[in-house]
C-alpha cells in the first residue's frame, strides 16, 4: 500500500506538497509547519488543521494526532492543489520557437506568424507543466514541435526562393538587359 501524501498550506496561501507524514513531523519539529497550517490528502473536500495529524511540541493549541491514513481511498487532489507530474519535463520546444521567431522577424517575414504560433504553444506547455498538468504539457509540446517544423520548412522554402530568384536575375534578366542596352545604343 502506498503511503498517504499530504498537501499543506497556510490560510489563503499557496498549497505545497505532496509530503509524507514523516516529512510533516520533521517540518513541525523544526518550525516550518505550524498549527495554523492546513492539510488535505487526495480525495478530501476541505482543508483541515495540521494539528489533527501532527503533534506540535511547542504549541499549547496542539490536539492529539489522529491516524494519518484516511478511512477511504483518495481519488484526486483537491482543485486548489497543484500536482507535480511524476516524470521528467518533456521538451517544450520553447528555445527552438524563440530562435525561429527571432530568425523569422529579422530575415524571413513570411514565417513570423508560424514561429509565433510555435512560441505560444511552447509557452502553454511550460505553463501546463508548472500547473501540474502533464497531459496538457505533452499535448502543447507536441503541437509546438509541429509548428517549429512547419516554420523551419517555410524558412527553407524562402531561402530556396531567394537563391532561385538570384540565379534567375543573374542568368536571364541581366544578359537580356545588356542585349537590350546594345540595341538601343546602336
Amino acid at each position: 500500500m502506498t503511503e498517504t501524501q499530504y498537501y499543506i498550506t497556510k490560510p489563503g496561501g499557496h498549497p505545497t506538497g505532496p509530503f509524507s507524514i514523516d516529512q510533516l513531523e520533521d517540518m513541525a519539529a523544526d518550525g516550518r509547519l505550524t498549527p495554523e497550517h492546513l492539510y488535505c490528502v487526495e480525495g478530501m473536500a476541505e482543508w483541515l488543521p495540521a494539528s489533527r495529524i501532527v503533534d506540535f511540541p511547542d504549541s499549547e493549541q496542539a490536539q492529539p494526532a489522529s491516524p494519518p491514513v484516511p478511512a477511504y481511498i483518495p481519488r484526486s487532489v483537491p482543485p486548489s492543489v497543484p500536482r507535480q507530474p511524476a516524470g521528467d519535463k518533456p521538451d517544450t520546444h520553447k528555445s527552438g520557437a524563440i530562435t525561429l521567431t527571432i530568425l523569422s522577424f529579422l530575415m524571413f517575414p513570411l514565417s513570423i506568424i508560424f514561429a509565433l504560433v510555435a512560441l505560444v504553444l511552447a509557452s502553454r506547455a511550460d505553463n501546463c507543466w508548472s500547473a501540474g498538468d502533464e497531459s496538457g504539457c505533452l499535448r502543447y509540446a507536441k503541437s509546438a514541435g509541429l509548428w517549429c517544423r512547419i516554420t523551419g520548412i517555410i524558412i527553407v522554402l524562402q531561402i530556396f526562393m531567394v537563391v532561385a530568384g538570384a540565379i534567375y536575375v543573374g542568368t536571364v534578366l541581366i544578359p537580356g538587359l545588356e542585349e537590350n542596352y546594345r540595341m538601343i545604343i546602336h
